[in-house]
């Protein structure tokens, strides 16, 4: 079986496959793997849950008021 693939994109793959300590095929392979798992179930989706330290909002912000927490969040970005 041949493939054809543009001469770029299989530079990169050879070089995130070297990077990686892998051949090619074994690139290539888990990349059809993941394709292919992911085809199956396409709503399924994992939430992985993240949790900070703190003490909640500032004062003054009503959690929920997302016009207060989006002009706080890029105050200094100018958004």
């Amino acid at each position: 079986m041949t493939v054809d693939v543009p001469a770029n994109l299989l530079d990169e793959a050879i070089a995130l496959a070297a990077a990686r300590g892998q051949s090619l095929s074994e690139l290539v392979e888990g990349g059809l793997r993941s394709v292919i798992e992911g085809s199956r179930d396409p709503t399924h989706m994992t939430y992985h849950r993240h949790t900070v330290t703190g003490n909640g909002v500032q004062p003054g912000v009503r959690e929920g008021d997302w016009q207060i927490l989006r002009s706080l969040a890029y105050e200094d970005h100018g958004g």
